[in-house]
């Protein structure tokens, strides 16, 4: 929220970053970012990445959930 109690929408900018750092955080391998922009109206980024184990796997989703819910996304 912003500092006048109304609630700004994050850029897509924004919640990319947040997931970069959450993977990074959760040690993702291969991390690559696409800009669909162009292709759909649906989204403006698709983040594709890599774990070790499905243990990983889960704890990487994990850890992009809990980022996104401190951020109120």
């Amino acid at each position: 929220m912003g500092d006048d109690g109304i609630h700004t929408p994050p850029t897509s900018a924004g919640v990319l970053r947040l997931i970069l750092d959450a993977l990074d955080e959760a040690k993702a391998e291969d991390i690559r970012q696409l800009d669909v922009r162009k292709l759909t109206d649906i989204t403006d980024f698709m983040v594709i990445a890599s774990g070790t184990s499905h243990r990983h796997v889960h704890a990487m989703a994990e850890r992009v959930r809990e980022a996104a819910h401190q951020k109120q996304l």
